[in-house]
């Protein structure tokens, strides 16, 4: 058996019973609350809209397996980030090697490598983040995240063999208001919030602007520098102009910005995170620059029979990356790396669909889409081991392309039965040029490539759905994600690969049940990968492999239940078997029948709400949050890797018409885990979880 490493718990032996009493009593609080509640059975479950089939429509009536975390929801769980959201989701995992410029986002166990493009397309108003540094944002404005999982090609296209993110922020409407949020944590964590929603010409030009700044201080501290080495500043905003002339035509021009510095690639060596996961031991403090800005124009005409929609968006995304690469603080020894990277992309999306008032038996969609995309990437490791100083560079310049045609048909061929069915061409290319210069030892020389993909997406789908309250599909769907070349220290002897397909298999049901108050989503899932992108080391050289085969298959399980008016119950359950059928090239020799990294077996997530009313203008708000995280590998050899794990969170507040407090706590019984955990020749290395919190939200509205 693979000796797996794990972090022992922060407690000791008895501090765990200290802890399951607040616990205890936050779970009486909340059932007391709801005895003592009025036991009104006329409401029912609110209809969540989603835009999954790139139009609106109600989340029930989609068959697709689905995740939906909205504005109220996010709030209400304090979520500030995506791996946040993550933890609220079955099947998703989002995490970071350490910095912002190398988020990954794992579907049902199907993810990228470091500094590899993603698996999973994350798009914020429908402009697709191409870069996986680019969509690490600040929660700023945010008016709901679909999380669609299983490969998303005949819509979305390449870079979406796990699944698409589909975040939408607040937009203006003709209702002014304003909002002012402010959070503190005893972390060191202070967040700001603005936004103002108003008309500049009444029925016809709306605009809603919002901003955000977080100073959180850091709270693992650098002994070497005497310095907290995870600190970070982080300004954001975000501006929305709506043109509505008439009912059959919208234009919204949307701008954004962030400007981002913080600490980065905060490791240690296991055996002292063991022993104190609060410190670290480096003799140079790294930094994690960036700077992101955007521009798009949203435009739709609705016409009799169809509705025409244009997306176009530009980005730009900057990074100044430096770390401690050994992570340690050993005389006469110095290590560290950076990188200095630069992305700019232009999209552009057109397409037609069917009107929602059609009463036609057969609803379609179809369009066109282009992207360009441009970045550059010089990365420098300078160590001195006390026998010299080694210095190594790599420089390249890449542009990426892309066009695609698609569309899709879904006919209702009697009152219960339909048939989808869909077809997208995409064609991708990848270019670089750089020189590698390397006074360690390893090779030098230049790369030089250009590759071209073609690749035919599918999808069917057959659905059977009673009035409102029962649906069941079938689908198979195909995905992929184009090959290229490693960015950032490569293995000059591997230096390119191919790309990667994933064909998905699906059932699925959803219900609804007592009078529209319990809501029941399930979904069985087996992907087949070919050619699975699989990342290792050659020293400290990056190598991005095909392997030969791999499969994830599992389940989901989603609840929403309302019993009363006041009482809000969520849960979620996922299980992933996520493995390497076929993998004989990995560092270990043959990794075939290895987990995937980044796969939890089990994760599950329930959460309790409940509201009521403690004088004629205050509500009482209190909230319970379970997560649970099941064991997983950080790689694809089997050797570091993270037990299971739970996260209690719990808030307490009250509630107005102008204005919200409320004290929360966040890993209310102080678990301990890693984040990620690896060794590239300096021993294991790994970073931990945050800690137990507390915090305090007020906000304002007028």
């Amino acid at each position: 058996m693979k000796k797996m490493f794990m972090c022992r718990s922060r407690c000791s032996a008895s501090k765990p019973v200290m802890h399951i009493k607040p616990l205890t009593l936050a779970i009486g609080i909340i059932l007391s609350m709801q005895l003592n509640a009025a036991n009104d059975l006329t409401s029912n479950l609110k209809t969540i809209v989603v835009t999954a089939e790139k139009k609106d429509a109600d989340l029930q009536k989609v068959s697709s397996s689905i995740a939906v975390i909205d504005k109220e929801d996010i709030e209400a769980a304090e979520i500030n980030s995506l791996t946040e959201i993550s933890r609220q989701t079955p099947s998703l995992n989002v995490m970071s090697w350490g910095g912002r410029r190398d988020t990954n986002i794992f579907i049902r166990g199907i993810g990228p490598g470091l500094f590899t493009p993603p698996t999973a397309s994350v798009y914020v108003d429908g402009v697709n983040m191409i870069n996986n540094g680019m969509f690490d944002m600040e929660m700023l404005g945010i008016n709901s995240v679909e999380i669609l999982r299983g490969p998303q090609g005949t819509l979305y296209g390449g870079n979406s063999l796990a699944g698409v993110i589909n975040i939408k922020t607040q937009s203006p409407d003709a209702d002014p208001s304003s909002e002012l949020t402010i959070k503190y944590d005893d972390l060191g964590r202070k967040q700001f919030q603005a936004r103002t929603n108003n008309a500049i010409i009444e029925d016809q030009l709306y605009f809603d602007l919002a901003a955000g700044w977080v100073d959180d201080d850091g709270h693992i501290h650098n002994s070497v520098l005497n310095e907290n080495a995870d600190q970070r500043d982080d300004k954001s905003f975000r501006g929305k102009v709506m043109w509505k002339p008439n009912e059959d035509f919208s234009a919204t021009l949307i701008a954004d910005k962030e400007h981002f510095r913080g600490g980065s690639y905060v490791y240690s060596p296991l055996a002292q995170l063991k022993k104190d996961p609060s410190k670290v031991a480096h003799n140079f403090q790294g930094q994690d620059n960036q700077d992101s800005k955007g521009l798009s124009l949203n435009m739709q005409w609705d016409f009799d029979d169809f509705t025409m929609t244009s997306v176009t968006g530009w980005r730009k995304w900057e990074n100044l990356n430096s770390a401690d690469s050994d992570g340690l603080a050993e005389a006469n020894r110095l290590y560290h790396s950076t990188s200095d990277e630069e992305h700019a992309q232009l999209s552009h999306e057109l397409r037609f669909a069917s009107s929602e008032q059609s009463s036609s038996p057969v609803e379609w969609i179809g369009g066109l889409y282009y992207y360009q995309a441009d970045s550059s990437a010089v990365s420098e490791s300078e160590g001195n081991f006390g026998y010299g100083t080694s210095y190594d560079r790599f420089n390249i310049d890449k542009e990426q392309s892309g066009y695609a045609a698609f569309g899709q048909v879904n006919y209702h061929f009697s009152d219960q039965w339909s048939v989808t069915g869909g077809l997208r061409f995409d064609h991708e290319e990848r270019s670089s040029d750089g020189v590698v210069n390397n006074q360690s030892g390893g090779p030098s020389g230049n790369v030089n490539g250009d590759k071209k993909f073609n690749e035919w997406l599918p999808k069917a789908v057959l659905t059977y759905q009673t009035d409102d309250n029962l649906l069941m599909y079938g689908s198979v769907a195909k995905g992929y994600r184009a090959g290229g070349f490693d960015d950032i220290n490569p293995n000059l002897a591997d230096i390119d690969y191919n790309s990667e397909q994933s064909i998905n298999y699906e059932l699925g049901m959803k219900v609804s049940l007592l009078d529209n108050k319990l809501e029941l989503n399930s979904a069985l899932f087996f992907i087949d990968l070919s050619d699975q992108q699989v990342q290792t080391y050659v020293g400290q050289q990056v190598s991005t492999q095909n392997a030969g085969a791999s499969t994830s298959k599992g389940f989901e399980l989603e609840a929403r239940y309302l019993p009363i008016p006041s009482l809000m119950l969520n849960a979620g359950l996922s299980y992933t078997d996520a493995s390497f059928d076929k993998y004989s090239k990995c560092s270990a020799g043959d990794c075939s029948n290895n987990a995937m990294p980044f796969a939890p077996d089990w994760s599950i997530n329930a959460a309790v709400q409940h509201r009521t009313p403690v004088s004629a203008e205050l509500d009482l708000f209190t909230r319970l949050d379970w997560q649970h995280t099941g064991q997983h590998y950080f790689d694809a050899e089997n050797v570091y890797g993270q037990g299971a794990f739970n996260l209690f969170n719990f808030k307490m507040g009250v509630e107005s018409e102008q204005w919200d407090t409320y004290l929360w706590t966040k890993n209310l019984l102080d678990a301990s885990y890693k984040k990620v955990a690896f060794n590239r020749g300096f021993g294991p290395m790994a970073s931990t979880g945050d800690p137990r919190s507390a915090g305090i939200t007020f906000k304002l509205r007028f």
